[in-house]
């Protein structure tokens, strides 16, 4: 079981990595893979400190400053920051809502659940 996990795992980081390549790729940025899997790092661990929803502004300055030491001007690096954050967030968006219409519960249904938490429904 442990190294299903470990292959899970493993195999969700590439998926991240590949998207964030795919990214630079759009951006026109022309570093090394090292610099997207360093970016990528940078911007999980920058991830686990409490910051503002969505983590708008946090997920480009994090993005800015581990392109920096591969000589990314900060233009250029807060352009792929921008890309690279919104196809995350639409990815993620849109999956949540499959999901939601897979599991054939409605938004309306979850808001309610958001407003009124000690309700139970069935």
């Amino acid at each position: 079981m442990g190294i299903v996990l470990v292959g899970v795992s493993l195999l969700s980081w590439v998926g991240v990595v590949t998207a964030a390549w795919c990214c630079a790729q759009a951006a026109r940025l022309e570093v090394p893979l090292t610099a997207v899997i360093f970016a990528t790092m940078v911007v999980a661990l920058g991830m686990l400190v409490p910051s503002s929803p969505g983590y708008i502004g946090v997920f480009h300055y994090l993005t800015t400053v581990a392109l920096a030491p591969f000589g990314v001007p900060k233009a250029l690096a807060l352009g792929y920051g921008i890309i690279w954050h919104a196809t995350n967030y639409l990815t993620l968006s849109i999956t949540g809502m499959v999901a939601l219409w897979v599991h054939g519960t409605s938004l309306g249904q979850v808001l309610e659940r958001w407003r009124n938490p000690d309700k139970v429904t069935g």
